[in-house]
């Protein structure tokens, strides 16, 4: 991902993603981890959960399309940080 380009969103709004997709991957057992690892980021990162909800549900036979998608919205993946924050506030105070 040294050569990737920073997109602004982390699915395409016109994303089509589909089960009947032909071009599947040759080795899925990257696409599942990934997925996982994305799971747990969905409770500090709740802008990603509908992508990866998207991503779940094309576990089963995930194509490079489906690929594609999940490097979208892995982030920065060099320094692990995040690259959007949020802020949850109960009244006036900060809670997370």
């Amino acid at each position: 991902m040294i050569d990737s380009k920073p997109l602004n969103t982390q699915i395409s709004s016109r994303s089509s993603l589909s089960r009947h997709d032909v071009d599947t991957l040759p080795e899925p057992f990257l696409y599942r981890n990934i997925i996982g690892a994305l799971q747990y980021l969905m409770h500090t990162r709740p802008e990603l959960a509908f992508a990866i909800n998207c991503a779940c549900q094309l576990m089963q036979s995930p194509t490079t399309t489906h690929w594609s998608t999940v490097k979208r919205t892995a982030g920065c993946l060099d320094d692990c940080r995040s690259t959007t924050g949020y802020c949850i506030f109960l009244s006036d105070n900060l809670i997370s």
